[in-house]
């Protein structure tokens, strides 16, 4: 049970064609990955699987009567005053109308202890309920609920309470624990915390149908999956192994293809060649020969050279050096009424460090980010922010663009480009033509992934402070934005679940939990082992708690009025050096760019040497004396 057949999918929506004679299938126990970029049509292959859309030719059929659990991304639930465990229980009706039938069957049979039609009919109903697993259900919806975590308290929540995530989540937590012969999930992820994420690899891994999944979560799929579908060239390439083997598999495939190709090509130049050759010759013999080559190239099945995807070409620029220390905390708490969110956090980030906060769903981590902007105000302790820090704020959603506004409004608002410029820019993110005018509300998840990024392209700062970053990208989106990130000689720092994108980025962990925000001074392989390790609990991944380093308290000392106006004015002078440095250094920046004379041209370098090393100097002092002033 549990295998789909999908065989010879053709889908044009207006014009455009998506699949032409696609074709895959998922065995019973496979646990199918497909993959493909943002707009290449994969949420509307599996809205054809499931019978909600219709396609121009082809078809899709199930093996026996299986049963479906499907699970489409931003499907909206109706807002009601039922609880969740209601609303979890509504996915076992059959069950629960034998249960109640069971229940009245027994109180009849209380009244009426020798009725035979009673004796039988509560016989086959517990023999039809205990092979349903009946008494399994509640258990197995609050294994799920608080997998992905829910905990007790919101059993009796009312729908109309939850959160939009948290109403993904519970209709997620639906699909599995009816335990259906096949998942078919679409981005289930993408409201899920790193523990849940865990838990779902964990549950996905062990299932005993089949599943078919889209994720951009490369980790996901290299842990779960036992075939990966590519959507290219509106066909599916199908490969066995999960996404790292299967893409090199790909990559293989498609450079033998190309060699191959080329190959052919190279015949075909030489046999048109010859049959021209032949044939001004013109003899009974010479023209049998240019036939005979024609024939064979007839003969020949034609290999396609791949198409090769256009590289994202990613750049932000870091503007300006900051002082060593960025930003650090001390003793800092946050709470909202009697909600404590975390307290006693003593934090420092340093220059060119990247670091990335991570968490359980509503521990406080966006707002921790909005406290280091100074946007939100701490409740207990402060947060002291360094030198010549030049911040930038990328929010969750990345993608809440104007839907009136065109391409070209949107990448134009809060900029000063000129309309060639914005035109040149958009360009190199395939926008072209009257594409530009295209509103933002009709934009495909390609074109909508190829606009943030060029948003992105636009950023200078010497701080990025991102929240989600990928939540919105495709595979080849979020590798564009990993290769900038590993090269951008700024600081990060980052929420975000993509442990794919924490790892490849390089950042160090600093863990919200149980109250604390820890730097744990380990990247993500290192902490996900530490956390890895055994615990008595019984769930399946609970976090350990790193605990903090002891950070002394800075020593309370009262200074003079005069002494704070003397220290406040060294400060000044030191930030009027440090900006004159910085316009001598952009000044010979600017000649030594266009220095043709060597011996000018080594003074100049010479020079820019030593501002680097006043400059450097400087900010040292001015760090000692904000400290002091801040103490």
């Amino acid at each position: 049970m549990g295998q789909i057949f999908v065989d010879k999918i053709t889908k044009f929506f207006g014009v455009d064609q998506l699949f032409d004679e696609a074709s895959f299938t998922v065995g019973s126990t496979d646990r199918f990955g497909l993959v493909g970029p943002n707009g290449s049509g994969k949420t509307t292959l599996l809205r054809i699987i499931m019978g909600k859309l219709e396609c121009e030719s082809g078809s899709v059929s199930f093996e026996g009567k299986s049963e479906i659990g499907y699970f489409a991304q931003n499907r909206a639930i109706d807002i009601s005053e039922e609880s969740v465990m209601d609303f979890m229980r509504k996915g076992f009706s059959e069950i629960i109308d034998i249960w109640d039938n069971l229940l009245r069957t027994t109180h009849e049979l209380e009244e009426n202890p020798h009725v035979e039609v009673l004796i039988d009919k509560l016989s086959k109903l517990q023999t039809e309920f205990d092979a349903k697993n009946g008494f399994e259900i509640d258990h197995r919806i609050n294994r799920i609920l608080m997998g992905l975590g829910f905990t007790e308290k919101d059993w009796t929540r009312p729908i109309s309470s939850l959160s939009g995530g948290e109403r993904s989540r519970i209709q997620l937590s639906q699909v599995l624990a009816f335990n259906p012969d096949t998942l078919i999930l679409d981005e289930p992820t993408n409201h899920l915390d790193l523990k849940s994420v865990m838990w779902l690899e964990d549950y996905l891994s062990e299932y005993k149908g089949s599943v078919l999944i889209i994720s951009h979560d490369r980790f996901l799929l290299d842990r779960i999956c036992t075939k990966i579908g590519f959507i290219e060239n509106k066909k599916i390439k199908v490969f066995r192994g999960n996404y790292t083997f299967a893409k090199e598999q790909n990559e293989i495939e498609k450079h033998l293809q190309e060699e191959e190709a080329l190959k052919q090509q190279e015949f075909l130049e030489k046999a048109k060649r010859y049959i021209a050759k032949f044939k001004r010759i013109g003899t009974p013999k010479a023209t049998a020969k240019a036939k005979q080559m024609e024939a064979r190239v007839k003969r020949m099945v034609l290999v396609e050279e791949p198409t090769k995807e256009k590289d994202i070409k990613l750049r932000i620029e870091s503007t300006g050096r900051t002082g060593e220390v960025v930003f650090k905390t001390t003793e800092l708490g946050m709470s909202f009424g009697e909600k404590k969110l975390f307290s006693n956090t003593n934090l420092e980030l340093k220059r060119g460090q990247k670091v990335a906060l991570i968490g359980l769903n509503g521990t406080g981590k966006t707002t921790f980010l909005k406290m280091v902007l100074g946007k939100i105000k701490p409740t207990e302790g402060e947060i002291w922010d360094g030198y010549s820090v030049l911040p930038t704020y990328l929010e969750q959603e990345l993608a809440s663009f104007d839907k009136d506004n065109s391409v070209l409004d949107e990448i134009m608002k809060d900029t000063e480009l000129h309309i060639p410029e914005a035109r040149n820019h958009l360009a190199k993110f395939d926008f072209t033509g009257d594409e530009v005018f295209k509103k933002c509300g009709v934009l495909s998840g390609g074109e909508i992934s190829r606009l943030i990024l060029s948003k992105l392209a636009l950023i200078e700062s010497n701080f990025l402070i991102m929240d989600e970053p990928t939540n919105h990208l495709d595979i080849k989106a979020r590798t564009a934005i990993e290769d900038t990130l590993k090269d951008y000689n700024g600081t990060i720092l980052i929420v975000s679940h993509d442990r794919y994108f924490i790892s490849q980025i390089g950042a160090r962990i600093w863990d919200l939990s149980d109250g604390q925000i820890t730097d744990t001074k380990l990247i993500l392989e290192e902490y996900l082992s530490y956390k890895s390790k055994p615990v008595k609990q019984e769930t399946d991944y609970t976090p350990k708690k790193v605990e903090p380093e002891k950070v002394e308290k800075p020593k309370t000392s009262k200074l003079s009025k005069n002494k704070i106006r003397e220290i406040e004015e060294k400060i000044g002078n030191i930030e009027e050096k440090l900006s004159s440095i910085a316009e001598e250094k952009k000044e010979l920046e600017r000649h030594m760019a266009g220095e043709t004379d060597y011996q000018m041209g080594q003074d100049d370098f010479k020079r820019y040497t030593e501002l680097n090393e006043n400059e450097s100097e400087l900010l040292h002092k001015w760090e000692e004396l904000s400290e002091l002033l801040n103490k």
